[in-house]
């Protein structure tokens, strides 16, 4: 049949991948995924959703679209997404909570992670001060997570 000509041919010319490695590309392009422990967790600008063309404020009705709306329009969101990496040892699932450096206060949580070769790639919701003063998983101590670049820009704040 056509569908398995076409399924050689794509194993000809790609090598399979694992879903550890389409999870970090899809972590590396800033593309978040609400996962079980996160549902309500996050609003669409926190996950850059409004940057990324996932939400549109130009057509379409949705649940929660005025206060989505709203947050757009007149304000800024409190927390955006961010990639980080650490080591792979260092456990980080999602929805655990990060901590501003500087002062040990909770200033969001991983939105999503897998290990890859020995680091653990990561998505991040957290303040844009956190993220200036740099984030861990533990309040007073344990490793930084090193923040990576996304591959579209923050608006400035």
């Amino acid at each position: 049949s056509t569908a398995e000509g076409l399924l050689l041919r794509m194993g000809e010319l790609m090598q399979a991948g694992t879903e550890p490695e389409w999870q970090a590309l899809q972590i590396a392009s800033g593309l978040a995924r609400i996962e079980s422990t996160t549902v309500e967790e996050f609003v669409p600008q926190t996950l850059n959703y409004d940057l990324t063309g996932h939400i549109s404020f130009d057509k379409g009705c949705y649940t929660g679209q005025e206060v989505v709306a709203r947050l757009h329009y007149l304000g800024k969101p409190k927390r955006r997404t961010y990639v980080a990496q650490l080591p792979a040892e260092t456990t980080s699932t999602s929805g655990s909570p990060v901590f501003d450096a500087s002062s040990g206060k909770n200033v969001g949580n991983i939105v999503n992670s897998c290990v890859v070769q020995g680091i653990t790639h990561a998505l991040v919701a957290a303040t844009t001060a956190g993220a200036a003063n740099g984030l861990r998983l533990e309040a007073t101590s344990g490793d930084l997570l090193a923040l990576g670049t996304l591959p579209y820009e923050l608006e400035p704040e």
